[in-house]
């Protein structure tokens, strides 16, 4: 608290999914509620609160990573990073992987899934980030995540072909007050 009354500050909170069963397959040693009263104390004290979640997890459905989104826009969370899921060497991930027990998203289904996401988050929620990429030498899968630029590129025309935008489909969420 004293902290941000001197500077900008940003908390970052790893959410990854608003499924408890999904953040107990990750190993996560969280749970949804945990979140949210860290969320409502750093929100208490005035701390903008940035989340991330992670689109693709293993057993998610399209409803399940849209009910995070939702989640996200009731708690009136600050900011999101939304990543794609990422496979990466030597993980149990990576051994699910092999085994066929988790896939991937295409870079046009990425898409589809982010600006669904976009569709959904209030538009006051400042968007930090919509991939992430491990190291070549690390990284299993997905190969297209590397290119950001790319994935950017797929985002923008998924926007425009739709005509969307931020907050579209939840209008009554489209501040922040």
């Amino acid at each position: 608290e004293k902290l941000n009354r001197r500077t900008f500050l940003w908390v970052e909170l790893g959410l990854q999914s608003a499924k408890d069963s999904t953040l107990k397959l990750l190993n996560r040693c969280h749970t949804v509620e945990d979140f949210t009263n860290a969320a409502s104390r750093l929100n208490g004290i005035g701390v903008m609160t940035c989340a991330h979640i992670i689109l693709g997890l293993p057993d998610e459905s399209h409803e399940d990573m849209m009910a995070t989104i939702a989640y996200l826009a009731d708690i009136k969370i600050g900011g999101v990073k939304i990543h794609g899921l990422n496979v990466l060497k030597d993980t149990k991930l990576a051994e699910m992987y092999e085994l066929g027990r988790v896939k991937t998203l295409g870079l046009e289904e990425y898409a589809t899934l982010v600006v669904d996401s976009l569709e959904r988050l209030p538009k006051g929620v400042l968007i930090h980030r919509f991939n992430s990429h491990s190291p070549k030498g690390l990284m299993i899968a997905p190969p297209w995540s590397v290119n950001k630029l790319a994935t950017l590129n797929a985002i923008h025309d998924e926007l425009e072909k739709r005509d969307s935008f931020q907050g579209k489909i939840n209008p009554s969420h489209l501040s922040l007050a």
